[in-house]
């Protein structure tokens, strides 16, 4: 069990210092990460090489009638393992952490999403062995382990690996019914505290519902602040919602671009090979037109493309303050 004095040091008043015993911090990993988001404060955790972030996001012209947080996560990519994947005892750390952060921030009003591909599927371009479809059991796990999040409310949409993974409407099923409400299913919005919570199903791997057309359309002509989660930030560089925080993931902190190669040769490599790399939104946040922003989770899982010990973007657990 992590302790409140552990991530009093660790993470308390958003001070960044050192932490003995288990949160030994690297001191050179928190200045490379530091020197590349210097508006955020950060609380890493080595054990899993995850790093916390911490930011304030307020909605342009528009105050929220109560500030709250979320906590945004993606691309967990459950395994059976913790070789090169997350695994229950990790996503346990995580939940854990999550809990006990946000009890250290006392705040009595916060929402947990989740930005898809919680699981893996077994792909051809990928060794199966290496790169193994989660097996139910686990997965099943994992969503159980997800619903001990404290928060308020949670919410979730599907990445490309629930819906290419066998078990898709299962694992659609078992998250509605463990509390984390789909988004990416509704033509209405969610609302919280005055912000509208939309959810898009990740376009390049699924045709739009009416119902998903109907909020895409809602989506983009309110001018009320709010809140559009999709799995594939792809969707956000011809979509841009008016006075919204959009939250994507998908990426892991650019893929191929981590091992080297600049954007532009690390995307057309991918293309030629057909693992549809897609480099115009990385990792972090962006302003965007329309006083929008979009923010990207790098994930907390692996995929192959980061190429194990030669990943370098973080892990990152996301926290905005938004009001």
């Amino acid at each position: 069990m992590i302790s409140r004095r552990e991530l009093l040091k660790g993470f308390g008043g958003f001070a960044l210092g050192a932490v003995t015993g288990d949160f030994l911090i690297e001191t050179s990993a928190l200045s490379r990460y530091r020197e590349r988001h210097k508006e955020v404060s950060i609380y890493l955790d080595p054990i899993l090489d995850i790093f916390y972030e911490y930011r304030d996001f307020s909605f342009q012209e528009v105050q929220t009638p109560h500030p709250f947080h979320l906590v945004f996560l993606s691309d967990v990519h459950l395994s059976a393992t913790n070789e090169a994947h997350l695994d229950i005892d990790g996503l346990s750390r995580v939940v854990q952490t999550i809990n006990a952060l946000m009890r250290n921030l006392d705040s009595q009003d916060w929402i947990f999403v989740l930005g898809g591909d919680l699981v893996n599927h077994s792909s051809s371009r990928f060794s199966k062995k290496d790169y193994p479809q989660t097996p139910r059991s686990i997965w099943e796990k994992g969503i159980e382990m997800l619903s001990e999040i404290d928060s308020t409310k949670k919410f979730a949409v599907l990445g490309n690996h629930e819906r290419d993974h066998t078990d898709v409407d299962l694992i659609a099923g078992k998250l509605s019914s463990c509390g984390l409400a789909r988004l990416d299913d509704q033509s209405e919005p969610y609302q919280h505290n005055g912000v509208e919570i939309f959810g898009l199903p990740d376009f390049t791997t699924v045709r739009y519902s009416q119902g998903a057309l109907s909020a895409l359309k809602l989506a983009t002509s309110t001018t009320k602040p709010k809140l559009v989660i999709s799995h594939n930030p792809q969707l956000f560089e011809n979509l841009v919602p008016e006075n919204a925080l959009s939250l994507a993931g998908h990426l892991h902190g650019g893929h191929l671009a981590q091992v080297g190669l600049s954007q532009r040769y690390a995307s057309r490599l991918a293309l030629e090979v057909g693992l549809g790399y897609h480099g115009k939104f990385v990792e972090g946040l962006y302003r965007l037109p329309n006083q929008s922003s979009l923010l990207i989770n790098n994930g907390i899982g692996d995929h192959p493309l980061n190429l194990g010990t030669l990943r370098t973007s973080a892990r990152t657990v996301q926290i905005v303050r938004v009001g």
